[in-house]
């Protein structure tokens, strides 16, 4: 990992991996790094959920950013697709579903904060 001024590298064989199941719901959440950033940490994930899986409304203390890798993410009546991006405002409850192909997402958040209903 090196820093050049602002922006930080991260080498993808020294990144913190740690996976979990995903709580409620078929599927899993995977920590690729987390790094100090001005102090604070930034937090990324990489979340898999097999086809039609829903994850129960929630709302996360930190702004959170979904970025859909592969599949689909449905949110209320909207479907992203492969790049679709979503930012959800902390204390913002949400829920979502995974496509008819599933889907893979990462999630950047600047901590990893407790869920919050």
């Amino acid at each position: 990992m090196g820093r050049l001024g602002k922006v930080q590298i991260v080498d993808p064989t020294q990144r913190v991996r740690s996976q979990t199941p995903a709580t409620g719901v078929d599927g899993t959440i995977e920590q690729l790094t987390s790094l100090p950033i001005d102090g604070e940490p930034m937090v990324l994930f990489e979340a898999s959920f097999p086809p039609g899986a829903v994850v129960a409304p929630h709302a996360h203390q930190d702004d959170e950013v979904l970025v859909v890798l592969d599949g689909a993410l449905v949110i209320g009546d909207t479907t992203l697709g492969t790049g679709g991006c979503v930012f959800i405002e902390r204390d913002t409850p949400f829920g979502f579903g995974a496509g008819a192909n599933g889907c893979r997402m990462l999630a950047l958040r600047p901590s990893r904060t407790d869920i919050t209903r």
